[in-house]
């Protein structure tokens, strides 16, 4: 059983049963046990990625071609959101370009200034800009942007990056 020890003010505190294979015998193997679950939603956001965003399911019944351009490429995509994800909360003071190129950047900045939101600066603005892209309502007090508003900007960046190359080549 597992108790929530700091839990805000305004709500009352979680209380969990937790079911585990692991061993139980002593505090250290409880924290082990509970950290672990914890994690548990990292690992199903990494699923929802492929599955939702890239909609892997939609792709049965395709040429052979096509599903191995996706079986290869899906989990990079998925991979990237994951990491801006986590990055973006963790570490936010990286430079946005660790995650970024130079074209992606670009598009967040100018997406930024015509919104007169903060310009991308920071690993953590550029993800919540691309989140904003995506749909993100940025509330003071909400909840910071999850994997599926990510996918949806990120989607829409890729998009209007293609966009712009495929315009420096009509203009040569």
């Amino acid at each position: 059983m597992v108790d929530e020890e700091r839990a805000p003010a305004d709500a009352d505190p979680i209380r969990w049963l937790l079911f585990t294979t692991l061993p139980a015998d002593t505090l250290e193997d409880c924290r082990t046990a509970v950290e672990d679950d914890a994690r548990c939603w990292r690992i199903e956001d990494r699923h929802r990625i492929p599955k939702s965003g890239c909609r892997v399911e939609e792709l049965e019944n395709r040429p052979a071609g096509r599903l191995a351009r996706a079986v290869a490429i899906n989990p990079v995509i998925a991979w990237r959101i994951h990491l801006m994800t986590l990055l973006g909360r963790n570490r936010p003071e990286l430079s946005p370009d660790i995650l970024f190129s130079e074209l992606e950047i670009k598009a967040l900045k100018a997406f930024a200034a015509r919104q007169r939101y903060a310009p991308p600066d920071t690993l953590a603005t550029a993800v919540l800009t691309m989140a904003r892209i995506g749909g993100h309502i940025h509330r003071t007090r909400g909840p910071p942007p999850g994997t599926r508003v990510i996918w949806r900007g990120h989607a829409t960046l890729v998009e209007w990056c293609i966009g712009h190359q495929l315009m420096l080549e009509m203009e040569t």
